[in-house]
């Protein structure tokens, strides 16, 4: 079953071989994991698009609170605060 086929399957309520699978970036896991995402991301291929390499983000002070660890705000488009 390809990836296409396993998602339309999905959708319909179908039975599929295995769940699809949609990879999700975050600034925060590639702080943490740097490239050996991409690398697993490469072995596991998703079914929603081919498989790109992504660039890790360069972090700024701001992206951390007092204690060092990741936590930042983001708006979005429609105005929203992500935190």
């Amino acid at each position: 079953m390809t990836g296409r086929e396993r998602v339309k399957a999905a959708m319909r309520y179908q039975p599929v071989d295995k769940v699809p699978l949609q990879y999700m970036y975050t600034p925060v896991g590639f702080y943490e994991h740097g490239e050996k995402l991409n690398d697993l991301f490469q072995q596991l291929p998703g079914d929603f698009a081919p498989f790109t390499r992504q660039p890790i983000p360069i972090l700024t002070v701001s992206d951390f609170d007092e204690a060092g660890r990741y936590h930042s705000f983001s708006r979005d488009e429609w105005g929203t605060l992500w935190e």
